[in-house]
């Protein structure tokens, strides 16, 4: 397995966001979870954290919370960001539903393929900074050998 998927499964499975980041992070992505001061606010929040907290650790890692995103968020418009065409039916009932199912699952793997891809671009131009970083101090080492050589030190 290459160095940057070993990177990306520790990334899915070691991040933790606790309910206070997950609450935030559903404000961002604009979940209505109703007033603030509501009772039920609270009450929604926590049992939404439970449901995607699948290991009941406390916290959410990467791959649970990007399942909440795809859960939550609309999904034919992600699809179309990413420039892929959802699928849509002008059937309901059970038909829409599977269509809806295969569109999530779209989602996901074009999110997924889109964080491999990242990580693997961030692995090499890191590989490549370390590379010229060697270079640099391979050539400082020769110049100060070939000043040193000139000065007798």
């Amino acid at each position: 397995k290459e160095d940057y998927l070993k990177e990306y499964d520790r990334l899915l499975n070691d991040t933790e966001i606790n309910i206070e980041a997950f609450e935030q992070i559903l404000i961002c992505m604009k979940i209505d979870l109703g007033p603030l001061d509501d009772d039920d606010y609270e009450k929604k929040l926590i049992e939404l954290f439970q449901k995607y907290d699948k290991d009941k650790s406390g916290n959410v890692n990467f791959r649970e919370l990007r399942r909440a995103w795809v859960d939550l968020c609309e999904v034919e418009k992600e699809l179309e960001k990413m420039g892929i065409t959802p699928k849509t039916s002008k059937w309901g009932g059970p038909a829409q539903w599977g269509l809806k199912q295969y569109n999530k699952l779209q989602l996901s793997m074009a999110v997924e393929a889109q964080d491999k891809r990242m990580l693997k671009e961030f692995n090499e131009s890191r590989d490549a900074i370390e590379e010229i970083r060697k270079d640099q101090r391979i050539k400082r080492d020769i110049r100060k050998r070939h000043k040193a050589e000139k000065t007798g030190n």
